[in-house]
């Protein structure tokens, strides 16, 4: 085996050996070792002290190298000690017992495998690389609690949705009624936060540096015009949006606003978009993870996220609640024209009703579709519309189309007389300026 090898070996078992040593080392042991309580020996049966602090545990050296007894403390880390620098008692105690646990580990492990001594460089090597990564297990521990607790916070602040959803997720059916009844399906998205009214200018990128982060229950307002934005900078984290954040417009064919995809670990807890046109060469959402989301989209036109890059969808979506009404999802404006999908959704988690929306010259999924969905597309209209780009009207057994049915169809064109693929729209068509402005 070769040394770099032996090294890696060393370190993992010395770590299984501590892990499993910090399992039966406590006041109720009953193996009649005595248990370590700030670095103090103390009799696991009355509690009583039994022997000074421990600084080095004896080691049997009849297999042993006697250099390879040698009690160094190894001391990578400053967490634990105080303003002067100087290990506090039980830090000094935890640190000794911490590298002696690894000895043990090493020098099991090199055993398993040689017949020899471990050399003594490799040895504090080894126990200076356990302590390390030791030492660094807490944070880890740490932002894996805090990950479960925002996913509990966002489950009890979403209320029923959080419920359906997760219920989606473990493989149970929802009734499609609940979606096909607008009042039903609206209580899912009240607000809990409320704020006042900011001028979406600031975010404009001639402004320079953004707001600070948003409170909860803002609403963000752009007047007419064209603007060219750092919305995405509206995470409060890098993970997060504000709650109950509203962006709008002053009309979907009076504000025309460009901002890079909201990419978002956490959860989105409603967010709605209103009464503009949006325009990026890419999603509008890129949400990932598990995090369950509540969106609603009133009056917006959605273009430009037919680009090319992955599954072109206007929405990457995780477990979510969506509503539209009287939008318009247009493909055609971006750099692949005619290539992109509405959503891309990897998880059986998606609630979503459509009312009088029109879909243009796109697919509704990228990749297959999933029967668990619970999606209504209620008076809606259509041109060049698919279901799915490899297959053009293949519909999930979640979706249903109430009042229109479409005609499915390659969302391009025809080609030019020539044969030639048919030309991307202009964007300028709808807001003149707009390829000067956000080229």
């Amino acid at each position: 085996m070769r040394t770099s090898t032996r090294a890696s070996v060393l370190v993992a078992i010395g770590a299984g050996g501590f892990l499993l040593g910090r399992c039966t080392t406590g006041a109720d042991r009953s193996d009649g070792v005595p248990a370590l309580v700030g670095g103090r020996r103390v009799d696991s049966t009355e509690g009583a002290e039994a022997s000074p602090p421990l600084a080095h545990e004896p080691i049997a050296t009849d297999t042993i190298a006697p250099e390879a007894t040698r009690t160094e403390v190894v001391t990578p880390r400053s967490s634990g000690r105080d303003s002067g620098g100087a290990p506090t008692e039980s830090t000094a105690g935890f640190d000794e017992e911490l590298q002696r646990r690894g000895r043990e580990g090493i020098r099991r492990g090199w055993a398993a495998l040689r017949d020899d001594a471990v050399p003594p460089e490799l040895l504090e090597q080894g126990v200076l690389d356990f302590v390390r990564s030791v030492d660094g297990m807490p944070e880890g521990i740490g932002s894996k609690l805090a990950r479960q607790r925002t996913a509990e916070e966002e489950s009890l602040a979403l209320g029923e949705a959080a419920e359906l959803l997760a219920r989606m997720e473990d493989g149970k059916p929802v009734d499609p009624a609940f979606v096909r009844d607008d009042a039903r399906f609206d209580s899912l998205f009240v607000r809990r936060s409320s704020g006042g009214t900011a001028d979406g200018r600031a975010w404009s990128r001639e402004h320079g540096t953004p707001p600070d982060p948003v409170e909860d229950g803002t609403t963000i307002f752009f007047p007419a015009g064209i603007h060219d934005t750092r919305l995405e900078r509206l995470r409060s984290s890098t993970f997060g949006l504000p709650a109950d954040l509203v962006i709008t417009g002053a009309g979907i064919d009076q504000t025309l606003l460009h901002f890079d995809d909201l990419t978002v670990v956490q959860g989105v807890r409603n967010l709605t978009l209103r009464d503009f046109t949006y325009w990026n060469s890419g999603p509008l959402l890129d949400l990932r993870g598990k995090a369950l989301s509540t969106i609603t989209l009133e009056r917006v036109r959605c273009t430009g996220f037919d680009n090319g890059a992955g599954g072109s969808s206007l929405f990457n979506l995780t477990p979510t609640v969506l509503r539209a009404i009287d939008c318009i999802f247009a493909g055609g404006y971006g750099s692949d024209p005619y290539g992109g999908n509405l959503c891309d959704v990897r998880c059986d988690g998606l609630l979503a009703r459509f009312n009088r929306c029109r879909f243009e010259h796109l697919a509704l999924w990228h990749g297959s579709g999933r029967a668990a969905w619970r999606v209504v597309l209620a008076d809606c209209a259509f041109d060049h519309f698919a279901a799915a780009r490899h297959a053009l009207d293949r519909v999930p057994a979640g979706v249903e189309f109430l009042g229109t049915t479409p005609q499915f169809s390659d969302p391009a064109p025809p080609a030019a007389g020539d044969g030639r693929r048919p030309p991307a729209r202009d964007l300028d068509e709808l807001f003149r300026g707009a390829r000067e402005r956000l080229r």
